[in-house]
């Protein structure tokens, strides 16, 4: 499922973040997570997701730009990683929780694709710009 890749993602973000400059980023994307989560959790129909799809759309791009703000903090040296905190890693369970629930809604399926579209696309190109940059 897709539609689950984008919460799985922002999980790992949050297990594989190093301390220091990160602390700010990650704390700004688990308010936007517990903002996602409050909107999907009003989702009740098809019609209702498509309402809500341009707000789902902003937080997706808001979490993006976290992932790509974060990426200029990694440091390659790094051995040690620090777990994500309990409130984080609930807000990221509660997010992902929100998202299968909705796409076990009848034909919300590509409703949900279509709002995680351009984000996914973003993260494509951060991957791939990473992988260049890699020795």
């Amino acid at each position: 499922m897709r539609g689950i890749f984008l919460g799985l993602l922002i999980a790992l973000f949050f297990c594989s973040c190093e301390k220091g400059g990160l602390k700010a980023i990650r704390t700004s994307a688990s308010s936007v997570m517990q903002d996602m989560t409050a909107t999907l959790q009003k989702v009740e129909t098809k019609e209702d997701l498509e309402k809500a799809a341009p707000k789902l759309k902003t937080f997706h791009e808001r979490l993006i730009d976290l992932v790509e703000k974060s990426a200029l903090f990694t440091n390659e040296s790094a051995e040690e990683e620090l777990g994500a905190s309990l409130e984080e890693r609930q807000a990221s369970d509660n997010l992902k929780e929100q998202i299968v629930r909705v796409l076990e809604i009848g034909d919300t399926y590509e409703v949900m694709i279509e709002i995680q579209e351009n984000a996914l696309h973003r993260l494509d190109q951060i991957s791939a710009e990473e992988l260049r940059l890699k020795p």
